[in-house]
């Protein structure tokens, strides 16, 4: 049962006394003692985003299980924090790089200062195309997204590879 709190919640109309409570969870979950663990993720799965990699331009990508190690964070054993994202980058030639989470910023076709950044007289004809293959990504449902733009479903000869591949 979900209980969505506001200030005018009556919690005494709530029938479940484990739940008729302002302080009380909205939800139970004791997978802890299972070997679970939080991580408090900027990022998910299929998020679209702009990377900067050395000598490049800012560059659309979405976040990206690793085709190898079949995550799409990397973090410290010590820390509920990701220290880097696993990115498959727009293109005509989809590529990959994990990479640090300063060096990615969430991905809005309708911000135009990042958009203006790339006047089609300057930039290269692949950036465009980036460009356009992450619009065309951002209006899919996330599902759909993944499907069509992940790397390992472009991909798919590298599921015979061993899982050996380290951020």
């Amino acid at each position: 049962m979900l209980i969505f709190r506001t200030k005018f919640l009556d919690a005494e109309l709530f029938s479940d006394k484990k739940f008729n409570n302002c302080n009380a969870p909205e939800e139970n979950w004791n997978q802890l003692d299972k070997g679970y663990e939080f991580v408090y993720s900027s990022y998910s799965l299929g998020s679209l985003v702009w990377c900067k990699m050395q000598g490049y331009p800012w560059w659309p990508g979405m976040i990206d299980n690793d085709p190898l190690t079949k995550t799409f964070y990397y973090k410290h054993s010590n820390s509920t924090l990701p220290d880097k994202y696993h990115v498959t980058f727009f293109g005509i030639h989809a590529s990959r790089a994990w990479m640090g989470k300063k060096f990615i910023k969430v991905y809005n076709p309708d911000d135009k200062e990042d958009q203006l950044k790339y006047d089609e007289r300057k930039s290269s004809k692949g950036i465009r195309e980036a460009i356009a293959m992450a619009n065309q990504a951002f209006h899919l449902e996330l599902n759909d997204r993944k499907k069509i733009y992940g790397f390992r479903e472009q991909h798919r000869s590298l599921d015979d590879q061993p899982s050996s591949s380290k951020p």
